[in-house]
């Protein structure tokens, strides 16, 4: 005979009583008015489609927007699901019910999810994966397809939050790239202090990394980097001729034909290009009044 599951326990509780959890500003932030009044806006219209979950003592485990949406709206009181089977799990289950809530989220800033990405982790390695929703496999390949990114990609952007506050946003708001960010995760602690005290006075992070690191080499255009790794490819298979047999497959002669085609192409709209560039007028300067 199979033991019952626990019911469900629902209530109606003032959003007065309900406060946040410590760990969901830590990990995502407050969230912004323009998102909050979006979500008031579609609550106006639709309702709260799902209960705010909760602990006993009314610390809020999902639905930290909808309750600062709620009131937005003035609301006094909210449905609740006080969720009893995660607080008899512990901790670690109420913590990593709440990272999955942020999660679904529409809208997660590369930060956000990496540092998801890093209490999962911390929480995995504690001995506890009871959630909500099963992961198989590799939680970073897990992640890294929820977040349309790679797995090497999410390292590296949970390596940018060994930086300083300073750098991270530096990063996040494109005046560093994330390979600029990683390198300045590298460098001594009182380094990086020392690169965020500037920036706070006022500097500019491109021109801080360079003084600490030099200036980054220029990337050539993806155009460039096909071309190089097309010519390597070429000057890879000097050999093949005399590791062909006497008679080579017809599917080798096909492909061969294929790829000097295409080259063929490629080269003439170089070419053409090129001539198009050379053909094409200069300004003319414009003479002085005086």
């Amino acid at each position: 005979m199979q033991t019952p599951k626990p019911k469900r326990r629902f209530e109606s509780r003032p959003l007065a009583d309900l406060r946040p959890h410590p760990r969901q500003a830590e990990l995502f932030g407050e969230g912004s008015d323009h998102e909050i009044e979006e979500l008031a806006a579609d609550i106006r219209k639709n309702g709260v489609i799902h209960p705010i979950e909760v602990t006993s003592d009314g610390t809020i485990i999902a639905g930290h927007r909808r309750v600062k949406a709620l009131r937005h709206l003035q609301r006094i009181q909210v449905h609740c699901w006080v969720r009893e089977d995660l607080e008899q799990l512990g901790e670690n289950a109420v913590e990593q019910r709440l990272i999955e809530d942020n999660l679904n989220r529409r809208q997660m800033s590369r930060l956000e999810q990496a540092r998801a990405y890093r209490r999962l982790k911390a929480l995995q390695y504690s001995g506890n994966t009871e959630t909500g929703e099963a992961v198989d496999g590799d939680l970073r390949d897990f992640l890294a397809t929820r977040f349309d990114t790679s797995g090497r990609t999410l390292d590296r952007w949970s390596r940018v939050l060994d930086t300083p506050p300073e750098i991270q946003k530096g990063v996040e708001l494109h005046m560093l790239t994330l390979n600029q960010g990683t390198k300045v995760a590298d460098l001594p602690r009182s380094t990086q202090r020392e690169m965020a005290e500037r920036i706070r006075q006022g500097k500019d992070p491109k021109e801080v990394f360079a003084n600490y690191l030099g200036t980054p080499p220029v990337r050539k255009s993806s155009a460039e980097v096909k071309i190089a790794k097309l010519v390597r490819a070429i000057d890879d298979c000097d050999s093949v001729g005399d590791e062909l047999s006497a008679v080579a497959p017809a599917s080798s002669l096909t492909l061969l034909k294929k790829a000097s085609h295409k080259l063929q192409e490629l080269l003439r709209t170089i070419e053409s290009k090129q001539r198009r560039g050379k053909q094409r007028p200069q300004k003319q300067t414009k003479q002085s009044d005086h």
